[in-house]
């Protein structure tokens, strides 16, 4: 049986809502995707590549990379309720049934990341061996603090999600939101616990650049402003909140 020690895993459907046909949508002259099939090809710690899609016209991109692309996605698995963790699953279970292939760690890349640094991907794995442990999850600082959203009531009034706030702003804790750049799971993990993370996982914290996460207009606007060279200042380096 071969097996594959980190397989990069590219997900891309089709359809989208926020952002129609948004992962070969062009952002400055590429396709979004183009940015995530350039950065895994630059890793040098990942042993194989995939992209899991629906569409043909994607397939024939990561096929001009020399990125395979297997089999057409199932339906199920390619709408707006399919789950993540189910796709993943999917993708293992077909590669050890049709190429007798065992995956023994998922390094996933959402292609709604476009702005990673070179190195994030190999920092990322290596860090995750340094840590031993089952999974890691890049984050990024929040840019509105929690601590200060609501709800409006049945009243029209402010329900703030905290109830009591720290009287100075320079007291609130720093939060984090999970940005999408990678993810990384063992296979064992990812089967036993049917997720691709929890409060175990190793967190890498990335520049608010790299967390930026394409869902929609707004967030496909502030991409291209800062893919301008001008503007990309990533750090390369990680720490721990």
């Amino acid at each position: 049986m071969k097996k594959i020690k980190y397989l990069g895993l590219i997900p891309a459907r089709k359809g989208s809502k926020g952002l129609l046909n948004k992962n070969l949508k062009l952002l400055k002259g590429k396709p979004l995707i183009q940015y995530t099939l350039e950065s895994a090809k630059s890793s040098n710690r990942l042993d194989s590549i995939h992209v899991t899609t629906d569409s043909e016209e994607i397939m024939a991109l990561a096929n001009q990379y020399g990125i395979e692309s297997p089999y057409t996605r199932p339906a199920e698995l390619a709408s707006d309720t399919a789950s993540m963790v189910d796709t993943v699953l999917y993708h293992l279970s077909w590669f050890l049934e049709n190429r007798d292939t065992e995956i023994q760690n998922i390094v996933l890349l959402q292609p709604t990341n476009p702005i990673r640094s070179k190195l994030l991907i190999d920092q990322c794995i290596a860090t995750y061996e340094e840590n031993n442990r089952d999974s890691l999850v890049a984050v990024t600082e929040c840019l509105q603090h929690p601590y200060e959203t609501f709800i409006i009531g049945k009243d029209g009034g402010m329900k703030f999600l905290i109830s009591e706030l720290p009287a100075r702003r320079q007291d609130y804790p720093r939060c984090y939101f999970i940005s999408g750049a990678v993810y990384i799971t063992s296979s064992t993990f990812l089967r036993q616990k049917k997720k691709l993370f929890d409060s175990t996982s190793h967190i890498w914290l990335t520049s608010r650049e790299e967390g930026i996460d394409i869902d929609d207009i707004f967030t496909f606007k502030i991409a291209e402003c800062l893919l301008e060279p001008s503007e990309i200042n990533l750090r390369e380096t990680h720490e721990n909140p």
